[in-house]
């Protein structure tokens, strides 16, 4: 995977994780690293997701002549509505080579992480208006400047939040967090500064 000359991260939500991730790699200038980052939403949701992931790495390989193993694939979603088990989900996407970027019960416990937010069962409403609470303005999942505006003040605190997610990656506990696993990826394709 460190090869990779493309990072390809293939989201479920049209806005929110999309816009998380434009965000890191503005703020790391990571497409200025190791490897391209090429940011796609709106995909749909596990199994459907993953096979989306899957045509839109190989269109990339076609239209840019790469080779299938120039591109790191990510799936990025969360629990929702999901029928199968995580690890039936993880499993699906390992065998076609995507790697799973998962939050359960949401993104938006992911993004509590980032205030230091410990576990939690909550879902929707609740976890929006903790968010609400912890930005200081009504959380809107099309609009996460915020976001953009606390790595530019704390550049470092993705680092706290990646060390906090390790402790919430435990496939048979909620919360469960892999998210922070392409965290850790993107920073280590950042530019070395």
């Amino acid at each position: 995977m460190s090869g990779a000359r493309v990072i390809l991260i293939c989201c479920e939500g049209k806005e929110t994780e999309p816009q998380y991730f434009e965000a890191i790699k503005n703020q790391y200038r990571i497409s200025q690293g190791l490897a391209e980052v090429k940011i796609v939403g709106d995909l749909g949701q596990h199994e459907k997701l993953i096979d989306q992931s899957i045509a839109h790495r190989n269109e990339l390989a076609r239209q840019r002549n790469l080779d299938l193993d120039d591109i790191e694939v990510w799936a990025v979603c969360d629990k929702d509505s999901m029928s199968n088990t995580y690890e039936d989900l993880l499993a699906y996407a390992t065998k076609f080579g995507v790697n799973l970027a998962f939050c359960n019960p949401a993104f938006e416990i992911y993004l509590l992480q980032h205030f230091g937010y410990s576990a939690s069962n909550a879902t929707g409403r609740v976890l929006e208006a903790l968010l609400t609470k912890k930005i200081g303005k009504v959380y809107d999942k099309t609009d996460i400047s915020w976001f953009a505006e606390m790595i530019y003040q704390k550049p470092k605190s993705l680092e706290g939040v990646i060390a906090q997610c390790n402790n919430l990656s435990d496939p048979s506990a909620t919360p469960l967090i892999t998210v922070h696993l392409l965290v850790r990826r993107l920073l280590e394709a950042a530019p070395k500064t």
